[in-house]
């Protein structure tokens, strides 16, 4: 795993125990000696993919065609940084369907309440004409969260309060058919170089 401060790929593991669907390892670079988690062997089954006609269905890494999926945590709500890192993933999946590399391009709402079939069929395809939108009941999402170790927190005020803003962290996540994370990329990271660590795996 390269080192999200200063990408060096030397690390040690300083600690390692279970969490939910995998292991969560803490590593340190050997290069800056920054300490960072990483979690390995994780399953995204728990939710649902957002189908064409607006129905649900269980998702599975294992039953896409693509051996490899771009990961992103998010809502469709998000006024600037949602948009902007998906447009940039959206930019590496051009630029692997232009290499003949197929990936999987997934969208996981961290606002299931108002992020519903519909409005996330529409984000979707608003996005990219092949990204999967997953969605889930909140003790799913929450479970997804832990698992890969993702922020996300909303800062509404009531129930009422329709027009809350989802406080998360922006890290895309690199999977391979078993769910295990193979590499993650923050928000600084060009499409390009994301297709050439993305080159790696395939």
């Amino acid at each position: 795993m390269n080192c999200p401060y200063c990408e060096n790929e030397e690390s040690k593991v300083v600690d390692s125990r279970d969490a939910q669907d995998g292991i969560r390892r803490r590593r340190e670079c050997l290069l800056c000696s920054l300490r960072f988690t990483t979690y390995e062997k994780i399953h995204s089954q728990l939710l649902n993919v957002v189908k064409k006609d607006n129905t649900k269905e269980a998702f599975s890494l294992e039953k896409q065609n693509a051996s490899l999926s771009l990961l992103y945590f998010g809502y469709s709500y998000c006024p600037d940084i949602c948009p902007y890192d998906l447009e940039r993933n959206a930019y590496v999946k051009d630029i692997m369907d232009e290499q003949k590399i197929d990936i999987n391009l997934v969208f996981i709402t961290l606002d299931p309440s108002r992020d519903t079939t519909e409005r996330l069929k529409d984000f979707s395809e608003y996005i990219h004409k092949s990204m999967i939108a997953l969605t889930g009941s909140n003790d799913q999402i929450e479970a997804l969260k832990k698992a890969y170790g993702v922020f996300g927190k909303s800062n509404k005020v009531d129930y009422q309060d329709q027009s809350y803003l989802v406080d998360h962290s922006t890290f895309s996540y690199l999977d391979n058919k078993k769910g295990e994370v193979l590499s993650y990329f923050n928000r600084r990271e060009s499409p390009e170089k994301i297709s050439e660590k993305i080159k790696c795996f395939n």
